[in-house]
């Protein structure tokens, strides 16, 4: 087995791989495509970034008091700084009310490692697939930040190029993956 993690696109033909991940809504593509699960980002931050905000600023209770946190831009997913949040029944808003706001901030990456240990530093607030900080939600190191304004579910693909897709161990590795997600 050759494992290759990257948070970048990657042609798999070209670079000979048998299999991807892929996370978000798909292209049109000549790939063949099996959605193997969903994941949900969550708005979060340290505590200890909490814990330094300046007078007057508090943790944010809408999307819109994100304009005046410091975010921390994964610009690895193609909406980068635009994050969408959807109202929840416990939210003062219109359940099911879109909000998408454009956040700034001190720091982009297109790492997910390295947005996790600038969460981690408390350097400011991420928005962030759930199981890349799930220990640091169980310690309370990190809090979730607008419960009631959960981000939409975002779909997990395994892709293959079409003339690998019947190949067995591209088969059993997709079987593996589809169970574990």
């Amino acid at each position: 087995m050759d494992l290759r993690l990257s948070d970048g696109f990657v042609d798999l033909v070209e670079q000979g791989i048998d299999v991807a991940v892929r996370i978000g809504e798909l292209a049109d593509s000549s790939l063949i495509a099996r959605r193997v699960g969903t994941m949900r980002r969550v708005l979060v931050a340290h505590r200890r970034y909490l814990g330094t905000l300046p007078k007057g600023l508090k943790a944010p209770h809408t999307p819109q008091d994100l304009l005046r946190h410091n975010c921390i831009v994964y610009t690895g997913l193609a909406t980068a700084n635009a994050w969408t949040f959807r109202a929840g029944p416990r939210a003062r808003e219109t359940e099911g009310t879109t909000r998408v706001v454009r956040v700034e901030g001190q720091l982009q990456t297109d790492s997910s490692e390295v947005l996790r240990a600038a969460l981690c530093a408390g350097l400011g607030v991420g928005y962030v697939p759930s199981w890349l900080i799930e220990a640091e939600l169980a310690s309370g190191e990190m809090q979730v930040l607008l419960p009631h304004w959960p981000a939409p579910l975002v779909p997990i693909h395994l892709v293959t190029p079409r003339e690998r897709q019947h190949a067995a161990k591209v088969a059993a590795f997709a079987e593996h993956v589809a169970r574990a997600l």
